[in-house]
């Protein structure tokens, strides 16, 4: 297993993990993933036997991004890395992988910022990312409705 920067060869893998992952993680198109493979701060894949199992776009709050839950992270904090989305292929879910990428993403920015930031869905529910980030040490720090309340999320961060 390796984990790496994406490259412009991994975005149908990342797009097909990603839309597997709907409605767990918001579902975007092709041009989404193109566009943020140039300007989010962390986009890195797990790799293994030359396959990309999973994926995770992170985003400073210096990013041009409209997302209402990294807006409402940059109104409320100075400095973070805010976790826009992390998926790993259901074939491949508990096998460490999700917990890699954050290691990953905890070592290459505890010199830019000292609190990751992100959301979990819990409505519609998505229980199981919950536990994840409570026992990666993710504490709640608030509720935020979206999509014109059709969607809300648990708003979490966790220092580093």
């Amino acid at each position: 297993m390796i984990i790496r920067n994406a490259t412009a060869n991994d975005l149908t893998a990342i797009y097909t993990i990603n839309q597997d992952n709907v409605p767990h993680v918001g579902q975007v198109d092709m041009d989404w993933f193109k566009k943020y493979l140039e300007l989010a701060h962390h986009f890195r894949v797990v790799e293994v036997d030359q396959k990309v199992f999973g994926f995770m776009v992170a985003m400073l709050p210096t990013t041009d991004y409209k997302s209402e839950n990294f807006l409402w992270f940059k109104k409320n904090y100075d400095s973070f890395i805010y976790v826009d989305r992390i998926a790993i292929s259901k074939k491949h879910i508990g096998k460490g992988y999700g917990r890699f990428l954050y290691d990953d993403l905890t070592k290459s920015t505890k010199h830019t910022t000292n609190l990751i930031t992100c959301e979990v869905n819990i409505n519609p529910p998505n229980p199981e990312s919950l536990a994840f980030h409570k026992k990666l040490g993710f504490k709640k720090v608030g509720n935020l409705e979206t999509k014109n309340a059709t969607v809300t999320v648990c708003l979490l961060e966790k220092s580093i």
